[in-house]
């Protein structure tokens, strides 16, 4: 299976810890470390994808799952770009 893509793993726990806090949880309740590892391995790139990962049911998905797919899709366009420009 592809490697975890340690700057994007970093990315997902910062915005992890964001929304724990924001909503007074531990980290863990949003998202584990194994969702957020296959998050950083497959990098889904629609709802679709996304929800095939383990730990992402209907709702977390909900609550925190798109907030998740964009901070991927950002990284993936700015990956994108920067190796294209270079």
């Amino acid at each position: 299976k592809p490697l975890v893509d340690e700057k994007l793993f970093e990315k997902l726990k910062t915005l992890r810890t964001r929304l724990a806090r924001e909503h007074q949880i531990p980290s863990y309740m949003v998202f584990n470390n194994e969702t957020l590892s296959d998050f950083a391995r497959y990098k889904p790139k629609n709802p679709d994808e996304i929800r095939k990962i383990k730990g992402v049911g209907d709702i977390k998905y909900a609550q925190y799952g798109y907030k998740f797919l964009n901070t991927l899709l950002e990284y993936e366009k700015t990956a994108q770009y920067q190796a294209t420009h270079h």
